[in-house]
Parts: C-alpha cells; sequence; structure tokens
C-alpha cells in the first residue's frame, strides 16, 4: 500500500521521510505512477471531493525494487511487488474547505469503503502477503483507532478471513498510530 497525498505523483514536494519517497527510491515504481499522472493526480487536484477526494485505485503489478529497507546497497536479485494507492479522506482538509470537522460515520463509510476496495485488489490478484500503513492517520489526519479497528474487522470478515498469508503495518514516525494499532491487533 502506498500512501501519499493523492494530488503529488511521489510525494516529491513534500520535506520529510514520507513513506511514498521511500518506495519511489528505491524502486521503479515513479515511472509507473507518472502514467496516472492525469486521470488520477490530476482529477484529484481538480476535484478534490471536499477533501474525500475519488475513491480510485491506482494498482501496479510487479513493480521492481533494486534496493533493501535499510537503502545501504543494491539488492542481489531485485524483487516485485504489487503496489496499491488509493487517497484516504483528508479530515484537515475537509473541515478547512466546510468550516466544520466531519462526522466519525462519515470517515467511517469512506475509509471502510476504500479498504474494502484495496483488499479486493489484492485478494483479486491472489497476493498473499500484505505491507499496509496506518491509512491516512499522519498528514490527513485521521484517528488510528478507528483506522486499525476497521482494517481489523474487514481483515476478518468472511469475505478476506483466509484470503492473506501474513499482513504487515508498516508505521514509521508515528508512535501513537502505531500504539493504536498494536492494541487493536492485539486484542
Amino acid at each position: 500500500l502506498d500512501l501519499a497525498d493523492p494530488r503529488q505523483i511521489g510525494s516529491l514536494t513534500v520535506s520529510g521521510q514520507v513513506q511514498e519517497k521511500f518506495l519511489c527510491r528505491n524502486s521503479y515504481l515513479y515511472p509507473e505512477l507518472n502514467k496516472y499522472r492525469r486521470s488520477y493526480y490530476y482529477k484529484n487536484t481538480c476535484q478534490q471531493n471536499n477533501g474525500y477526494f475519488s475513491s480510485e485505485m491506482i494498482y501496479a503489478k510487479d513493480i521492481k525494487f533494486l534496493r533493501d529497507a535499510k537503502e545501504d546497497h543494491v539488492l542481489t536479485r531485485p524483487r516485485y511487488a504489487d503496489v496499491a494507492v488509493i487517497a484516504a479522506p483528508n479530515v484537515e482538509l475537509i473541515t478547512q474547505l466546510s468550516g466544520q470537522a466531519p462526522t466519525k460515520a462519515m470517515l467511517e463509510k469512506i475509509l471502510r469503503e476504500r479498504i474494502i476496495q484495496l483488499l479486493r485488489a489484492f485478494k483479486q490478484a491472489q497476493v498473499t502477503c500484505l505491507i499496509l500503513g496506518a491509512f491516512g492517520c499522519e498528514r490527513a489526519q485521521n484517528d488510528p483507532a478507528q483506522v486499525a479497528r476497521i482494517f481489523k474487522q474487514c481483515l476478518l470478515s468472511l469475505e478476506f478471513k483466509n484470503s492473506f498469508a501474513e499482513v504487515y503495518f508498516d508505521i514509521l514516525n508515528n508512535k501513537y498510530a502505531l500504539q493504536a494499532f498494536e492494541r487493536e491487533f492485539n486484542n
């Protein structure tokens, strides 16, 4: 799962260590995302849907990765992974554009729909090992406890219960989100 701003390819203009920058630096993901600059990124820039953005998703198959997670050397054999890109609702932008914070119920609905859409894409592609993240819990300011609960409910639902052999949540530099996911998944 590539968690990024749905208006910028590769999060190249965002300062700091953003997950998408890491993915793009270590793979051929950026050229693949660039193919969607008009149909996905430009669309989300022009039609921000009051901060909820589009529910469209990019699903990039067999992206070649060249460096390891520590970025200290090139892999002896490249690895390949499917990467999905889908926008989380942006609580800060929704509040800014509408003048009021979105309701928990509306966020729940949008987050659940997009998480299910994401999991269905991985299931259809027969991916068995998922590396996910705290979907919109940093810059988009979604509640980590809510996102973790929705992920757990969806993963344990009849539709997905035995679909994935391994599921990892790669949560970097966000102790609050990491704690929320640990609490949810360790119960």
